[in-house]
This record gives structure tokens, sequence and C-alpha cells, in this order.
């Protein structure tokens, strides 16, 4: 095998030359994994740094990158040394992510658990691996530790990697590029601190989405290349969120709802339903415009603004309130009260709201107690405040501990449905103090009844 060439100043010359790194192909079952890896402390298998590369730096994700791509970046290079008692094997001292994805592609038995076994085997199925790949071969790890400071400790003066700022990103993608629109949302989120930021999504699997015409039209999105809202930002912010939540991994075989498979059908469906549970913008701008700034938490907490007057609001449903529950008739409901505005509807947003608060309840008891068989809408109610507080302490159920106590408190099933048969009427205000008392539970038991 020929040496690295190395830097030597020629005899009858003042000018080193620069080195040419040697580039070799090696058999991906003759390359291995650092278990010295700075991504993770030091283990004594490679199995366990798998666990530790897939479990905690996305490696299935990588993965399923270089599948849809099927390629690796042609800009980066796998570093190896040589395998001490192991001739012709390497140890990858640089690329140690992209190193397991590919071993894991190959041999998706050696995922960590049975779960990923069985992403990396339906990953694997839709890929033909080289049987080799090429690499840059370095002679000991001190000689490759200087270019890995240089990729990974930031840009020390000018000799590192300098990170984009967002308008450089923005000129890289402009001339043409399909991913213009998915690289704002996704610096929004970063301005925003929505998420942390080595769990956002990939932004090829958002672009395949923000293609579609009607899945901007219900994220409140007036371009398909510039971040132009045509709703009240905080609505169109709410609803950006959801939708990169709805891209993350779901932790099981189940693909989350956003996801690289889908087809337009699939995507047009997701529009629909991203309407139907709440999600979508509703107060429209007289004109598309450019957001302001992405708030981002104050140092410490949650960021500090003025909540909007809940009285103010044209529906009884808050905006943001979403749900993404299963049952079709719990579905319809919800719809039906963000249609009906309160001034002119009272009489049927208190049906409305009486009977979602009972399905909601119902449902999330079927699911966390489907033993247990109420008898009337009391019982109900006290077994959810149950279920919900077995401490019988938190403050932020209060609400429904009360209704579980008095079946004469103002916002009640039994109140809610006097309401219903004529001889207790709620206006505006009352109805909106009733749902911001159920608000809390609501959203507790709905986001049991979304999980899987």
């Amino acid at each position: 095998m020929a040496t690295t060439k190395r830097s030597r100043k020629p005899a009858n010359s003042k000018a080193a030359s620069l080195i040419d790194w040697e580039q070799i192909k090696v058999p991906l079952v003759k390359l291995h994994l650092d278990m010295k890896n700075p991504r993770h402390e030091p283990v004594a298998t490679e199995a366990e740094a798998i666990k530790q590369l897939y479990e905690v730096e996305k490696v299935a994700v990588l993965a399923a990158d270089i599948v849809e791509q099927r390629a690796m970046s042609p800009l980066d290079m796998i570093g190896v040394i040589a395998m001490p008692g192991n001739p012709g094997h390497y140890v990858a001292v640089e690329g140690n992510r992209r190193m397991c994805a590919l071993l894991l592609l190959n041999d998706p038995d050696r995922a960590p658990t049975a779960e990923a076994r069985v992403r990396m085997k339906e990953l694997s199925a839709r890929i033909t691996l080289p049987v080799a790949i090429s690499v840059v071969r370095f002679e000991t790890r001190e000689e490759a530790h200087y270019w890995i400071g240089l990729r990974h400790l930031g840009p020390q003066e000018g000799q590192g990697l300098k990170k984009w700022t967002s308008i450089q990103k923005s000129r890289a993608t402009d001339g043409g590029g399909d991913n213009v629109l998915a690289v704002a949302v996704l610096d929004r989120a970063r301005e925003g601190k929505w998420f942390a930021a080595d769990s956002l999504p990939a932004v090829t699997t958002l672009t395949r989405y923000l293609r579609n015409r009607e899945i901007r039209a219900s994220l409140g999105l007036g371009h398909h290349r510039a971040l132009e809202f045509t709703h009240e930002p905080s609505e169109v912010d709410m609803a950006l969120k959801q939708f990169l939540q709805d891209a993350m991994p779901t932790g099981s075989e189940k693909p989350p709802r956003v996801n690289s498979r889908s087809k337009d059908g699939d995507r047009a469906t997701y529009a629909r339903e991203f309407r139907d549970r709440g999600a979508a913008p509703r107060t429209t701008l007289p004109a598309p415009i450019t957001p302001p700034p992405a708030e981002a938490p104050a140092a410490g907490g949650k960021i500090t603004r003025n909540r909007p007057d809940p009285a103010q609001r044209k529906n009884l449903i808050p905006s943001g309130f979403i749900c993404n529950a299963a049952d079709r008739n719990l579905r319809m409901l919800f719809k039906e009260m963000q249609r009906t505005p309160i001034d002119d509807h009272e009489f049927a947003n208190a049906y409305l709201l009486r009977a979602f608060v009972e399905r909601v309840m119902s449902l999330y008891l079927k699911k966390v107690d489907s033993g247990f068989n109420w008898s009337d809408d009391q019982a109900l109610v006290q077994r959810c405040a149950a279920k919900l507080d077995p401490t019988n302490k938190n403050q932020k159920f209060k609400a429904i501990r009360t209704a579980a106590t008095s079946a004469n408190a103002t916002f009640s099933l039994h109140s809610l449905g006097a309401a219903v048969h004529g001889s207790l009427l709620k206006d505006r205000k009352a109805l909106i103090i009733a749902w911001e008392n159920w608000d809390y539970a609501l959203r507790t038991m709905l986001d049991e009844l979304s999980g899987p």
C-alpha cells in the first residue's frame, strides 16, 4: 500500500509543497468506530459505540438522508487510522456518525434495539451499498487531531469552519435552490428557540411539504420562496411549531405525520387534517407581510408578553388550541366550535362545549381506565379529576377538582347542561370563563389521546 505523502522541503526549493493526502478504498466490513470518539464517553466495545451514536447523535436520521440522496456528502471524507493488531482494518477517527449510519445500513442487525433494527432494515432495503468506500488515511491519531479540531471546534480566529448566517444561507439557496423556504422556517425556529437546535427535522422533508400550495395556505405562508405571513404572526408561528413537531420522529415504528415517504395525495390530506385539528392560523391580515423577528425565551424563563384578552376573541376555542385525537366525532365537535362565532350563537356554543368536554373525558377514561363505567356526569368528572391529579394538590387541575366536588360550579357539566336546556343561559363572558376553567385539563387529556 502506498504511504501517505508528507510535506517535505525539496532540496532545491525554499517552499514546502502541499500535502497530498492518501485516499484508499476499504471494505465496509473492515471499517470500525472509534472507541475514543469525543461524541461519547470512552467505551469498551463497538456495540456500545453504536448504541451511544444511535440514541444520542441522530444516526437514524442521517441514515435516512443517505438513502434518500443515494450518497454521502461529497464534501466530507471519513478519516481513518490503521487498527492496532488487526491488519487491513481501520478505525474512523473522523466521521463516526456517517460511519455508524453506513455500518447499520450494511448490517441492520447491529442496531441497538428491536425497534432500531426494524427501522434500519426498512432503510437498508431501499439502497444498495458499495462493498468498499473511499476514506482518507492518517498515519496516527495525532496526525489527524489538528484537522479534526478545525471541523469541530468552531471558527478559531478564521482557520476553522465558520457557520453561515441566515442571510448567507438565503444567498446560497436563492439561486434556484428548492430548500429556500424550508431553510427560512428552520431559521425562524432557531431564532425563536422553539426546539433544541439538534432536534429540528430534515430540510429536504420539509421542502417536500412546503412545495404544496394547500399546505402553505394552512400554515399562513403566502409565498413559495419567501417567508411571508398571510395571518397574524403569533398564530402563524404557532402553526409552524406544530408543523415542525409533526415532522419529528415519533419514537416508534410509526412514521411522523410529516415524513419523507409521503406522496402528493398524502401531503394534501395532511393540509386538510392540519386545519381540522385547529392547528391552522385564523386571523387573516389585509395583505401578506414580512414577519417581525421571532421572539426567543428570556434567559432562564419563558417569553414575557401580554396575554391576549380572552374576552375579545371571536370564537370560543382560543388560537393555538389543537385537537389531535383520532376520534372522528370529537374532531367534528371541535371543528364546529372553531367556526361558530360566540356573539351570534351563544346557545350553540354552550351545547357544543358541553358535548366536547364530555366526549374528551369519556375517551380519556376509555384509554387510561378502561374498566371504569361511569353512571352519571358527576361520576365521570370525579374519576377524570382523580386520574389527572392523584395527589389532589396540583393547582393547574384546581378547576376540574372544583367541577368534581360541586355540580353547581358555573362551568360544570351540570351547569353547561342547564344552559343547553334553557334554564340558565350563558352569555359570551360566561362561556369564555367556562372554557378557560376547562382549558388545562382538556389540553392534558387530549395530549394523552394524541399519543400512541
